[in-house]
């Protein structure tokens, strides 16, 4: 499944919480261990080619990104009555459309989760020009083996991130990375919060 829980399918291009609008600015992943050194893969948008007619769909805002599965079930599962899973909800439901490129055209910014992904209105020009970018990001994509020790700092508005399949042996030494996400500026994330929450840096 498209899941860090998953192993045997290809975890697909994403941007971490992509759906979201206070996604965070970094991924970080360090490896508690990785003896079959099992790669993690990455792209970076400022490494692709693509046609100004294509960057140009890509600006406007038709795709709707919607929470990935694993998102609704941890929240069903372990917070039933928290605020955020009614929004989660409201996202999977009825996603706002958003544009997968933005900023300045000459270094873009990016967010993308292709599985959980569709074209407003079933835009088959935007379509196109989606499929064009993700084969772009696989034709530039790099294997990272993050090592037991190792850390992966991933620009999470800047490259996308998956990991090849793998058969895991569930006896206690499969692949296990640590995920930690950063944001440099709270404040976007405050109409997110749910009310009296306190934010905790670190």
């Amino acid at each position: 499944r498209q899941s860090g829980h998953g192993s045997e399918c290809l975890l697909e291009f994403h941007t971490e919480d992509g759906f979201h609008p206070g996604r965070c600015d970094y991924l970080l992943l360090f490896g508690m261990r990785n003896h079959e050194r099992v790669p993690t893969i990455v792209a970076s948008v400022r490494d692709v080619k693509i046609g100004d007619e294509t960057a140009d769909l890509l600006r406007t805002p038709s795709f709707l990104i919607r929470p990935d599965d694993e998102h609704v079930r941890q929240l069903q599962e372990r917070h039933p009555g928290h605020p955020a899973l009614d929004g989660m909800l409201r996202m999977q439901s009825d996603p706002e459309p958003v544009p997968v490129l933005s900023g300045d055209r000459e270094r873009p910014y990016l967010r993308i989760d292709y599985p959980f992904m569709t074209c407003a209105g079933q835009d088959e020009a935007a379509q196109q020009a989606l499929d064009e970018l993700m084969e772009e990001l696989e034709r530039v994509q790099l294997d990272v083996v993050v090592e037991q020790g190792s850390l992966a700092v991933v620009d999470n508005y800047v490259a996308v991130h998956g990991r090849r399949p793998f058969r895991a042996a569930h006896d206690g030494t499969d692949r296990w990375l640590k995920r930690m996400i950063v944001s440099r500026d709270l404040r976007k994330t405050t109409p997110h919060a749910s009310p009296g929450d306190p934010r905790v840096l670190f």
